[in-house]
């Protein structure tokens, strides 16, 4: 009876410790965790004419540091690896949802990392046409030195 009793104030003592919340550090995360939502997420493009594909591509949602009212977007893709790597990255800046952004840096940008150069937009622009509980969709075309990026679509999930 004794090791009985001595088992269950043992057992009183442990279980709850375990089970204990942790608390909040007040460090929050610069990315919020996925959601669980399904969604093809992708980028595709031509660049200078030729097919390009990035099954992986993330949105971002960022609070602006000067005006918490202000939110930005930023979408990003990579398709390969290393110095073969070719990234596509836009931004806008005060982001307000479904419309048509023409690039104007530093407000709306775009770049075409390439080859261990990077290419800034100075023409073209981004359309989203879908921000809902799922993602945020939309097409891009620019064009950064002597890259060309046509016929560009995105589809990342809802950051």
């Amino acid at each position: 009876m004794k090791n009985f009793l001595a088992a269950i104030i043992l057992l009183t003592c442990i279980v709850p410790v375990g089970c204990k919340k942790k608390t909040k550090t007040g460090i929050g995360y610069s990315v919020q965790p996925s959601k669980g939502l399904d969604t093809l997420v992708a980028m595709d493009a031509k660049i200078n004419g030729v097919a390009w594909h990035s099954a992986g591509a993330v949105g971002y949602k960022i609070k602006s540091a000067i005006d918490s009212t202000k939110v930005d977007l930023v979408v990003n893709a990579t398709q390969g690896a290393d110095n073969a790597a070719v990234t596509l990255t836009f931004t806008l800046t005060n982001y307000k949802g479904p419309a048509t952004y023409p690039i104007d840096a530093p407000v709306v940008s775009a770049a075409c990392y390439q080859a261990g150069f990077r290419h800034f937009a100075t023409a073209g622009q981004v359309v989203v046409t879908s921000d809902g509980p799922y993602g945020v969709i939309g097409t891009f075309n620019f064009t950064a030195d002597s890259v060309a990026v046509t016929d560009g679509t995105f589809n990342v999930a809802q950051p």
